[in-house]
């Protein structure tokens, strides 16, 4: 059975706790939606939410610019720190762990359509679906695109001038649940929220 990640970028609004004034990281200069903080019952507990930002898809020309610039710098790097992993004590800059973009290329996935639907043939390549969301991505590349869409916004603020962004990142089970169902509830405040 094919499995299939549509890419979602999540920004946490960090230490925004109930009836707290929500702050806003910086722009990012993508479209994205503010999910104002709530609760959730969840796995049979209410679990509070923090507000964050949740983009659209990721499309398929949006990925292949990931892949394209894999190919073509391959000793470039990408730092990663795996924050579950770090203790009280750990120095956060000896947690980075670095991987080069030839070897990213080696572990990210994608899917070129769906075998038996025709009509999706060169699903991943051809223009006419440039605008489609990419599928068939792992949970490793999805995070390795976040890693690397952080990285290029950040180069473009630096360029400017400007202050970094916050990480984007793939929403929590908790936080696409709440998402979902905080558009089924409030559609009319969701949509005015749009950026």
């Amino acid at each position: 059975m094919k499995h299939t990640l549509f890419i979602l970028l999540v920004l946490w609004l960090a230490g925004t706790a109930p009836g707290q004034k929500q702050d806003l990281p910086l722009s990012l200069d993508i479209d994205m939606t503010l999910i104002p903080a709530g609760t959730i019952e969840h796995k049979a507990e209410k679990v509070h939410v923090n507000a964050f930002r949740m983009s659209e898809e990721v499309t398929n020309r949006e990925y292949r610019q990931f892949i394209d610039a894999l190919r073509s710098n391959p000793e470039d790097q990408l730092a990663v720190i795996e924050a579950g992993r770090i203790t009280p004590e750990q120095d956060i800059r000896k947690a980075k762990q670095f991987y080069a973009f030839g070897e990213i290329l080696e572990r990210v996935t994608y899917s070129n359509g769906w075998s038996g639907e025709q009509s999706f043939e060169n699903y991943f390549y051809d223009e006419k679906y440039d605008d489609y969301p990419v599928v068939g991505v792992t949970y490793e590349s999805a995070k390795f695109f976040c890693l690397w869409k952080t990285q290029q916004i950040n180069n473009q603020r630096r360029e400017k001038g400007l202050p970094q962004s916050a990480d984007l990142r793939l929403p929590t089970e908790t936080e696409w649940m709440y998402a979902a169902k905080k558009a089924d509830t409030d559609t009319e405040h969701v949509s005015q929220l749009r950026k």
